[in-house]
Parts: C-alpha cells; sequence; structure tokens
C-alpha cells in the first residue's frame, strides 16, 4: 500500500464522503506510483471511488486495469485480486449488468468462504443481496441483506450493519413490507448520523422518504427526500441523487401536482442517461406514462400506452423482474381500466394497487 501522505490525505477525504476530491489526490498517487503494489493500490482507490460517485464505465476500467497489473505482478495478492473482482460486481450491477455481476462475485464468494475471510463474506453477501434486488428475486434480496446484518455485527461492524439495514429496508419495502422497512431505515439513519458517514446518512434519509410515502405520509417524505438530495449534491454522488430526483417526482404525482412530477422525472431522466443506468430510465418511463394519462383522465392515451410498451421492452431486456412487473401492471390499466397485480403475485410480492396513480415502491 502506498505509504506516502498524499494516498493517507485520498483516504481522508473518502471517509468524509469528499469523493471528487477524493479522485484528484488519487489520480496523482497513481501518476507518482513508486512501484507496481502501488500503482494497483491507487488504480484499486479510484475504482471505489469512481463507483461511489456514478461514474462505473470508468470504475470498470480502473478496477479491470488493476487486475491486469496483479496479473502481472511478481507476487499476486490473491485476496486483493478476489477484491477488485468484488468491485467490479459492483459496478456492473449498477449498469444493470445483474447476471454479470452475479458471476463475477461468485468466484469471489467461493474463496471467502474456502479461506474463512469473514469480512469478506460479509461484503459479498450484503453484495449479492443487492444484485438479486435488482434482478428483482426480492424475497432471496431481503434473506441475503438479513445474513449479511448477522455478519457484520458478528464483527462488530456498525457501518455494514448500517448498509445491510438500509438492504433490508428497501427490500422489504418493495415486499410490501412498509412496517419492516420503516424500522430498519431508521435504525440506519440513527448510525450512520453517529458515525458523520454522509452518504450513509443521506441513504437512510432517501429510504425513509420511500417508506413514509408508502404509507401515504407524503408532506413528511418529501422533507426527508430534501434533506439527501442536500447531501447527496454536496457529495457528487449524482446516482443516487436521480433516484430521490424520481422518489421526489412520485410523491408530487401521488398529491397530484404533475406539473412538479414531471420536472423530477425528467431531471432523473437526464442524469440516468448519463450514468448509464437502465433501470432508472425504466422508472423514469414509466412515471412519465402515468403522468400523460392522469392529465387526460377518462381518454385513451396513445402516448402514455406507447411509454409504458416502451418502459416493458427494456424492463424485459435487461430482466429487471420488478421494474417489468410495474410496467404490466400500468400498461393493463392504461388499455383496460382494469388493474390486474397477477405480476407482483408471480414475483412473490405483497403489492397490491386498485387505481392509478400507483405509489410504487
Amino acid at each position: 500500500m502506498p505509504s506516502n501522505d498524499l494516498f493517507a490525505e485520498g483516504q481522508s477525504l473518502v471517509k468524509r464522503s469528499k469523493y471528487r476530491a477524493a479522485l484528484r489526490v488519487f489520480k496523482r498517487t497513481l501518476k507518482a506510483a513508486a512501484d507496481e503494489d502501488e500503482r494497483i493500490e491507487s488504480l484499486m482507490a479510484l475504482a471505489d471511488t469512481a463507483r461511489m460517485t456514478g461514474d462505473y464505465n470508468l470504475a470498470v476500467d480502473w478496477y479491470v486495469g488493476a487486475l491486469e497489473a496483479m496479473e502481472q505482478a511478481a507476487d499476486p495478492d490473491e485476496v486483493r485480486a478476489f477484491d477488485a473482482m468484488a468491485g467490479l460486481a459492483l459496478a456492473k450491477r449498477a449498469m444493470g449488468h445483474w447476471a454479470a455481476a452475479l458471476a463475477a462475485l461468485a468466484p469471489a464468494e467461493a474463496h471467502y468462504a474456502e479461506t474463512g475471510d469473514a469480512e469478506g463474506m460479509a461484503f459479498v453477501t450484503w453484495a449479492k443481496a443487492g444484485t438479486l434486488r435488482i434482478k428483482g428475486d426480492i424475497p432471496e434480496a431481503v434473506k441475503g441483506f438479513t445474513l449479511a446484518r448477522k455478519l457484520f455485527a458478528k464483527l462488530n461492524d456498525p457501518s455494514g450493519v448500517g448498509y445491510s439495514d438500509c438492504g433490508i429496508g428497501g427490500t422489504s419495502r418493495v415486499l410490501g413490507d412498509y412496517k419492516r422497512s420503516m424500522k430498519h431505515y431508521e435504525q440506519a439513519n440513527e448510525a450512520f448520523r453517529a458515525m458523520r458517514d454522509s452518504f450513509g446518512t443521506a441513504y437512510s434519509h432517501c429510504g425513509l422518504g420511500n417508506a413514509m410515502r408508502m404509507e401515504g405520509r407524503f408532506e413528511e417524505a418529501r422533507e426527508q427526500f430534501l434533506r439527501a438530495t442536500t447531501i447527496y449534491q454536496r457529495i457528487s454522488d449524482i446516482v443516487s441523487y436521480s433516484y430521490t430526483l424520481w422518489s421526489l417526482g412520485k410523491t408530487h404525482a401521488m398529491l397530484g401536482n404533475l406539473g412538479l412530477a414531471e420536472k423530477f422525472y425528467k431531471d432523473a431522466r437526464t442524469n440516468f442517461r448519463k450514468t448509464r443506468d437502465p433501470r432508472g430510465v425504466v422508472y423514469c418511463r414509466l412515471g412519465l406514462a402515468e403522468l400523460t394519462a392522469l392529465a387526460s383522465p377518462g381518454k385513451a392515451s396513445s402516448t402514455a400506452a406507447a411509454g409504458a410498451e416502451r418502459a416493458l421492452q427494456e424492463a424485459e431486456a435487461w430482466e429487471f423482474g420488478v421494474e417489468a412487473a410495474h410496467a404490466r401492471v400500468l400498461l393493463g390499466w392504461l388499455r383496460d381500466g382494469v388493474v390486474d397485480n397477477a405480476p407482483y403475485r408471480a414475483l412473490g410480492l405483497r403489492l397490491r394497487y386498485g387505481s392509478a396513480p400507483f405509489n410504487i415502491p
């Protein structure tokens, strides 16, 4: 590991969620690397930090660069290689490639299990659970995050516990268990504020907002989202910020503020396109299609149906189970005026809707 003060400065910036500044520092340490080991550590630091800012393509490039450098090293560090593979999986997952992410996590999981690496197992269990959420296997994702929380608790790792709480909160919300969702986001928020973890605090505020939204507490939800966006903007996390914008759009749609909802959806969509997040784009297509129909109640809208159909096609192409279910339910209502919740039941979800707007999680 680089021993110079510059690398330590970069690590300190990451801990304070100052990711853009950290990237600048790690680029300097990469340029000044005295040997292959320092080069690898700088590449890993750059990849991890880029992933936190939503620059996934760049993160992938740096993870691959680190792995290539490890292969060429005179004395390859196997543990470091599996850590790089796990990081690469998270970047791939964020870009919608959940199958590739699962494939990348598999050898890391096997290695950690074989070597008894408790920290590695906790991390890969958490990462796998999040990947299953993208896939749409929500019941298994809930189980995975619950196991990860137990593993991090055994390690006395409050940060790991907090991020597992956020995972349980998010997947429980999608499952339809809003009470459990609220409980875990509250625990996470309290822990992250105590740790002064800016990203975690913002993440949990957004989660609390969504849990409140699902309970119909829209004004309270809006306040939580605004707290989250303030932090996300400060730490330059465009991806998380964009999902919060989408949540604000859905909240305003539920309140009948269709103009504001449209603005938030479109702003989020612009960002999702920049970061190449296909799942985020699907959510924005669904939201905008629904708004089009709500703006002309009682009238069949070919534009709205076309938007929902495109969302369904994209969700199916990426094999996003939950998002495809949302699209099918919306399309059924747009075409026939009937809400059929069967797509949710097929995934083991408890979501049930009677009419639009649909307060999807």
